[in-house]
């Protein structure tokens, strides 16, 4: 990847997310699984984007039914 490409995407992105006031952000869910014993653990990770605007509002993928 291009590293020069990769700022410039940024920083438009960045003058986009200020247009627009929408916001990209990251989240994540885990999914707890049990053991033999009953015991808790992390058995997977669901990692998702999340849009949002000042006020707090906020959005992912599956909200907009596109997918």
């Amino acid at each position: 990847m291009n590293k020069e490409k990769l700022k410039e995407f940024l920083k438009e992105l960045n003058q986009l997310e200020k247009k627009y006031d929408i916001y990209i952000s990251a989240d994540y869910r885990e999914e707890i699984d049990y053991d033999w014993d009953e015991e808790p653990y992390v058995g997977g990770i669901d990692a998702y984007l999340v849009f949002s605007d000042k006020e707090g509002n906020y959005m992912t993928i599956d909200d907009l039914d596109i997918y």
